[in-house]
């Protein structure tokens, strides 16, 4: 699981909602620890062939990807490449994402308010009644391959939304039909998305440390570190590429969009080529001391569906982790539509939204540096280089409250520049 400076940077808001649904999808692999400490060989089972039911029609559906043959075992390097290998494709495909959000009001005006909203609205429903199910049926992996299709329909969508704006002021309803419709299946997409990545980043560290005899948390700690490193290091990319594209190369808004709209959909293609750790690890529970059986017991359709509500209502940690996600959601809320829709715009005088791009990368860019160095800090044994999830998550809250604060002191408009 991502260390928690991650999880309070990277993630939308009411991301302690879909951090229940990834924990409902990881409590196989919970299990399958608790039962094999130290180190074991990593074998296929046999047996696999008699599975039956939705494990059955998976394995089924996954007998044209890439998977590690009976005679054979994964090595901790294989594990480690697949993980950064799916790390960088999802960082991609969500770098595309938050740049056209950070771009939304500046770009589109209202109608790009709106889209921001149903985007939330959409993923917040999703994780709390149905992204578990859908990771849970098809697999991690798979679950992967569908978030980030989705999710690059809310890329193109702006991309059409930009394009019809430029029409006659008839079509001023298709563009909003087109820029919520594909907010509403990009707000789905990114929640299946994040719960799928959940329960691969957790497969991964588990494998990894069975095969090289590590503690799970250790490993956790520094496969968060890389993910978290990977993933801001795009955004930084991403984020930037507009003013780049801009200043450097003179390309207008709509080639821009464009491109953005490429590079979502590449690397869901991409995707089918990483392989199905979970299933590699599906095929050696017998290997690992755990029933096959034993993960599904009692998981209804509907009890998957609604995982994230259940845990939501009955897990002290999720409930205590809400204030710091409602000031995530505040003051993301406040940076879209207020620094990059008006402040910006006022204090460069940059009608053409030319420098969003630029401040928001160096928001990803320092998150990125620090995302890296607290995993190292947390992950330490080292008595006095430590620090605990308690301290990373206060200065990412108080990181935030930093955001508005300036403003409230300084609320005139001449004074912004220094802000």
């Amino acid at each position: 699981r991502l260390h928690s400076f991650t999880l309070t940077r990277c993630l939308p808001p009411f991301k302690y909602i879909l951090m229940s649904s990834q924990r409902a999808g990881d409590e196989e692999g919970s299990r399958v620890l608790s039962e094999s400490s130290g180190r074991q060989p990593l074998l296929v089972s046999d047996s696999d062939d008699d599975k039956t039911g939705a494990r059955n029609n998976r394995d089924d559906d996954d007998d044209a990807s890439p998977s590690p043959s009976s005679s054979s075992s994964f090595s901790s390097a294989e594990i480690r490449s697949n993980f950064l290998l799916m790390s960088a494709l999802f960082a991609v495909n969500h770098g595309c994402t938050v740049s056209c959000l950070g771009l939304a009001n500046a770009r589109l005006g209202s109608v790009g308010v709106w889209q921001s909203g149903a985007l939330y609205a959409s993923y917040t429903a999703a994780a709390l009644f149905g992204a578990s199910y859908f990771v849970k049926r098809f697999g991690a992996r798979n679950g992967l391959v569908l978030g980030m299709g989705m999710s690059a329909s809310y890329v193109t969508s702006f991309f059409l939304a930009s394009l019809i704006a430029g029409w006659d002021e008839r079509w001023v309803w298709l563009q909003e039909v087109v820029a919520i419709g594909g907010a509403l299946v990009g707000g789905v997409g990114s929640s299946i998305l994040w719960v799928g990545q959940g329960t691969y980043f957790s497969c991964a560290s588990q494998l990894f440390a069975s095969t090289e005899g590590e503690e799970v948390g250790d490993v956790t700690g520094r496969f968060g570190g890389n993910f978290a490193f990977i993933l801001l290091l795009f955004e930084v990319i991403l984020r930037l590429l507009s003013t780049l594209l801009i200043e450097m190369a003179g390309l207008s808004w709509m080639v821009i969009l464009g491109i953005y709209s490429l590079l979502s959909i590449l690397p869901t293609i991409f995707m089918t080529r990483v392989m199905d750790l979970e299933r590699y690890r599906h095929n050696n529970m017998g290997v690992l001391g755990m029933d096959d059986d034993s993960c599904d017991e009692g998981s209804s359709p509907l009890h998957k569906a609604i995982a994230a509500v259940d845990l939501l209502r009955h897990d002290p940690k999720t409930k205590y982790l809400a204030p710091v996600n409602i000031l995530f959601g505040l003051s993301t809320a406040f940076s879209m539509s207020v620094l990059n829709g008006e402040i910006i715009q006022k204090v460069l005088s940059d009608p053409n939204s030319t420098y969003v791009g630029l401040y928001t990368a160096i928001t990803s860019m320092v998150a990125a540096v620090a995302s890296l160095l607290f995993g190292r800090l947390e992950s330490s044994h080292d008595r006095c280089l430590h620090c605990r999830k308690e301290i990373v998550m206060t200065i990412g809250a108080l990181s935030y409250l930093a955001i508005a604060l300036p403003f409230l002191c300084w609320p005139d408009g001449r004074d912004w520049s220094y802000v």
